[in-house]
């Protein structure tokens, strides 16, 4: 598995853990190919992202806080490789946009 952590997270488990995620959804996440996620935190608050690739197929989870609630109900929604296309384009933090263009190259037919 390739996996880029940034921001916040110390590792793939602290990034898996800190979403509210089911069963199926963490198996999702834990059997991807590639993992990409980030955590910002501007004073008490923050936004997470993780993008995986599980079995030819993309999913991501979006979340944020305030220092008065948690992460919660979240829920990991599969995406298209054009919208992976679309978050090289510019549409993150710069540490995940680097690594979501290492993990997730482009093709010539993009």
């Amino acid at each position: 598995m390739k996996v880029a952590i940034s921001g916040g997270f110390r590792d793939l488990k602290d990034a898996i853990d800190q979403f509210d995620l089911d069963a199926a959804e963490r198996l999702i996440v834990e059997n991807a190919t590639a993992v990409a996620a980030d955590y910002n935190v501007y004073g008490y608050e923050g936004d997470e992202v993780l993008i995986c690739e599980t079995d030819g197929e993309f999913y991501e989870i979006q979340a944020s806080h305030c220092s008065c609630n948690d992460l919660s109900g979240q829920k990991l929604i599969r995406v298209n490789k054009a919208y992976i296309t679309d978050l090289r384009a510019g549409h993150l933090q710069p540490e995940l946009q680097a690594a979501v263009r290492e993990l997730w190259p482009a093709t010539d037919t993009e």
